[in-house]
């Protein structure tokens, strides 16, 4: 996780969240979301007499470089996200952060906070907004009748919320599964929705969250320690794969992948999943395409066969026919037009 003072950032007097961007990109086909939602979050609707004080809960998919990101806005609930894959900038308060697979943030509905710089990254991301009725610090709380924590517990998470001065937390493997459990039951069709069990798991969610709280804000797990450090190398890997035109070139395996940062075939794929939300072999395929068209724009006179070779593709008819699926074009046509989306 990286931290830096954000400086003159305009985010105050933020207006609540509106989530224009993000409907932009469902529809355009370049995340794919589930969400139940109410007022002007994007989703399916939610009953009005289910899952009272639930403004949005959902999850996407963001698979591929994006062009866009949701700007300084509030929630007019508390929000609580997670980053199960993938790497997400966010930013709250007078800080900015790189968010790592498996971190939590936690915004109060006061909190002005953004998405993306400017762009969000690649990853699943979770998130729940719930409101608790109060806008202010000083407003008092109001958990829904079917939060079913006991006042004592409810008493203590408001309290430990409200004074929550740390905005992002490693999140414990049993809030991950509940939000794992979340997503499975939106995925479900609209009136198979098991509202009931959604119910279950977010009680489970806020208790975990609890446990979570009770915790000192420095303290870190060997473990999740460990995590890191292997994250950082494979990160550092894909980088270079991504802006080295060279390191495209060679025939890489995945075998071959993982041996070069030093770990095994699936703790490779499973750190790169971690990061990127895609395989590592897709993340290679991206990389050579995006780097080939690239040359296309910038050497309109060099042939596209020997391009696709120097980027890593062992045919030019391979490399046309990914390059077709990938932008939407030939490279040929996307010589004369060069566009920006890819799929």
């Amino acid at each position: 996780m990286h931290e830096s003072p954000i400086g003159s950032k305009g985010h105050r007097g933020s207006a609540l969240d509106r989530c224009r961007p993000q409907r932009r990109a469902i529809a355009e086909g370049k995340i794919r979301c589930h969400a139940l939602a109410r007022g002007t979050y994007p989703g399916t609707r939610l009953p009005r007499q289910l899952l009272g004080g639930v403004r949005s809960m959902g999850f996407w998919d963001a698979v591929g470089q994006q062009d866009w990101g949701l700007e300084w806005h509030r929630n007019d609930g508390i929000e609580i996200c997670l980053l199960e894959t993938g790497t997400m900038p966010f930013a709250v308060a007078q800080h900015e952060y790189v968010l790592a697979p498996g971190q939590l943030t936690i915004t109060r509905p006061w909190q002005a906070h953004v998405l993306g710089a400017p762009y969000i990254g690649w990853g699943r991301l979770h998130w729940i907004v719930l409101d608790v009725q109060a806008l202010h610090p000083g407003a008092p709380w109001r958990w829904p009748e079917w939060i079913v924590l006991s006042p004592a517990d409810q008493a203590e998470l408001t309290r430990r919320l409200q004074h929550c001065a740390r905005p992002v937390w490693r999140a414990a493997p049993a809030i991950v599964e509940n939000f794992q459990h979340l997503a499975a039951g939106l995925t479900a069709p609209p009136r198979q929705i098991p509202y009931s069990a959604l119910a279950i798991h977010i009680n489970h969610l806020l208790l975990n969250l609890l446990t979570l709280l009770r915790q000192s804000p420095i303290s870190t797990t060997p473990s999740s320690q460990i995590i890191e450090r292997v994250d950082q190398t494979v990160s550092d890997f894909l980088k270079e794969l991504q802006h080295n035109a060279l390191s495209l070139m060679h025939r890489w395996s995945v075998t071959e992948m993982a041996r070069h940062c030093g770990m095994g075939v699936t703790t490779f794929t499973d750190c790169c999943r971690r990061i990127t939300n895609t395989t590592p072999s897709d993340y290679l395929l991206r990389c050579r395409l995006q780097v080939a068209a690239e040359m296309i724009r910038q050497d309109p006179h060099r042939k596209i066969v020997e391009i696709a070779l120097r980027c890593g593709f062992s045919t030019g008819q391979y490399f046309a026919t990914r390059f077709q699926q990938h932008f939407g074009c030939s490279p040929s046509a996307y010589r004369q037009n060069p566009s920006p989306r890819a799929g």
